[in-house]
Parts: C-alpha cells; sequence; structure tokens
C-alpha cells in the first residue's frame, strides 16, 4: 500500500511539473517555409527625383515591400528605383516612379506618387512596360498615362486613366468597338481631351484598317 501511495506521489509531480512546463514555454514546430530568413526592411526607401533624393514611407505601399521581400539583395533593389516628376503645380505634384527594370528590355513597373498639401498618395500602374506621356483633363480631375512596348511589330501602347481625387485607376471603354484598341494592341499617336471624362485617340499603322479615326473612349 505504501509503495502505491509513493508511485502516485511521483506521478501526481511529473504531470504537475508537465503542464507548468508547457504553460510557461511554448515550441512551435516550424514549416520549412517558416524556417527560412526573414528579410529586414527598412522603414523608408530613397531613391532619386530630377537628381534630388526623395524618401517614400514603406508601409504606405505593400505591394511593393512584397516586391522587396523576395529580393535576394534589398539594397541593390532599391538603387534601381527612380522617379520623375511630371506635373507639379500649387494645387498638386504627379511623379513617376520606374522599378524592377529589366536590363536588356528596359522595361519597367511604374507607380504613380501624387503629393497634395503634406499628404501624399501612391497608385501602381504597370509593369514591364516604358513610360512616354501624360495629359491632364480640363479641370485636372483625371490624368491619362501613356505606357508603350516595343515588339517584333513595332512599338505598341496603352493607355491608364486615374481618378486623382479616389486615387485609383478608372477604366476606359467603348461599347461599340469590336477591337481592344489598348493593352499594346495598337501604336497610339495621340490624345485629346473631348469632356473632362471623354478621349480621343488616334492609332497609326496599317493595322488600324477597319478602325475610324479617331477613337472614342469614355472614363
Amino acid at each position: 500500500m505504501k509503495q502505491f501511495l509513493i508511485l502516485c506521489s511521483i506521478l501526481f509531480l511529473l504531470v504537475g511539473c508537465s503542464d507548468k512546463v508547457a504553460d510557461e514555454v511554448a515550441i512551435p514546430v516550424l514549416s520549412p517555409e517558416e524556417e527560412e530568413v526573414r528579410i529586414e526592411l527598412p522603414n523608408e526607401v530613397t531613391f532619386p527625383v530630377d537628381g534630388e533624393s526623395y524618401t517614400i514611407t514603406l508601409s504606405e505601399i505593400p505591394f511593393l515591400a512584397h516586391y522587396l521581400s523576395s529580393s535576394t539583395n534589398v539594397n541593390q533593389t532599391i538603387e534601381g528605383f527612380r522617379g520623375q516628376t511630371i506635373h507639379n503645380s500649387e494645387d498638386f505634384k504627379l511623379i513617376m516612379m520606374e522599378y524592377a527594370c529589366q536590363n536588356t528590355t528596359q522595361k519597367c513597373s511604374y507607380i504613380l506618387i501624387k503629393e497634395y498639401g503634406d499628404n501624399t498618395a501612391m497608385v501602381p500602374l504597370t509593369d514591364l512596360a516604358k513610360y512616354e506621356d501624360y495629359t491632364l483633363s480640363p479641370e485636372e480631375e483625371y490624368v491619362i498615362v501613356q505606357f508603350n512596348r516595343e515588339t517584333n511589330s513595332g512599338t505598341r501602347s496603352h493607355l491608364l486613366a486615374v481618378h486623382l481625387k479616389d486615387e485609383e485607376v478608372v477604366k476606359l471603354s467603348n461599347p461599340d468597338l469590336s477591337s481592344d484598341v489598348l493593352h499594346y494592341n495598337y501604336p497610339i499617336e495621340s490624345i485629346t481631351w473631348v469632356e473632362e471624362n471623354i478621349i480621343e485617340i488616334e492609332l497609326s499603322g496599317t493595322l488600324t484598317e477597319g478602325l475610324s479615326n479617331p477613337i472614342r473612349l469614355e472614363m
């Protein structure tokens, strides 16, 4: 009987100690992916704009932070960032930032940065393209940005419309068109504003057969 009581006491102490350890120390089981070394990212990123240093907060643009986290050399990747001011007025400034540029084709990814007062907004635009030009609507509610790609058949263009107040890309469309005149299918020669939310574009080249220039697009 005495041996039985001693055995029960030992088992009680072991169980009690086991519970105490479990409460104080949690040892997670990590998957191979979780065991990979996490890359330390800076809070801010500085890159040249018009020959001067320009700084953005990385937390304001999560997808750029994700892009950097996949890089094997963060500092070297940031060195490839650059920008240019495309519009500067009393009301706002627009900066075209490019990153992830390919050395062979010079195709880049782009972000439109809008500064107004003490505020900054960033709108992701496109990848694997080359910035060509921009045009503001008459009341400066929209900006149209043209990008080009060089293909085996020549230059092809795409347009993106950004609503500057809502700080987002909006769709350009014409329900009467049977062909997609955007998305790098045709070379775009010129853009003309008809109304605050309507543009006309002129396409160039022999590929425009069957299309009546100018072509109207609406936001």
